[in-house]
This record gives structure tokens, sequence and C-alpha cells, in this order.
């Protein structure tokens, strides 16, 4: 019987744990039986929905700097600006209204 019902979610186009939702399911009637299966079928395509938008944003991707190569990279040196500064200066921040 299960598997009869497999073949037909497939060609229906139902999740894969649309048996297991309908196996959970207690109800009154047969109308609040698929009300609530089919609730919990809208449910899971939501969820597989949004993991798919993650996973092709790559949002999931940790990017670190461990394969980075810092050789070609030269800091300037500044030691020519601390000298012209005054001993007590401060910097003023401007604000654009």
């Amino acid at each position: 019987m299960d598997e009869l019902l497999v073949q037909y979610c497939k060609r229906l186009h139902f999740g894969s744990n649309i048996l297991a939702n309908a196996k959970a399911i207690i109800a009154e009637n047969n109308i609040d039986f698929l009300t609530e299966l089919f609730k919990r079928e809208l449910d899971n395509r939501e969820i597989k929905r949004k993991n798919m938008y993650i996973k092709k944003a790559n949002f999931d991707i940790k990017k670190t700097f461990t394969d980075y190569s810092f050789e070609g990279i030269q800091i300037p040196n500044c030691e020519c600006q601390r000298k012209s500064l005054p001993p007590n200066h401060q910097f003023v921040y401007h604000s654009r209204s």
C-alpha cells in the first residue's frame, strides 16, 4: 500500500515526506485531515524554497584568509605624516547637512 502511495505522490509532485505527515495526522474527518496534510506540505515547500535560495546565494560559504597570499602587499610608511602633525592634534569630523 505504501509503495502505491509513493508512486502516486511522485506523479502528483508531492514531497517525499507527505506519507510520514499523513501517518502522524489525527483528524475528525477527511476535510480536516486533508487541510492539515496540505498545510504541512506547503510549509515544507516554503522551507525547501528558502533553503534553496540561501544555498544559491552562497551565504553558507565561510570565507577566510587561510589561502590568501600577503606577499605582494606593501604598507606605506607613515612616519612622515606623524611628524608633520602637532603633538596634541585632534581630528575634526564634519557632518553633511
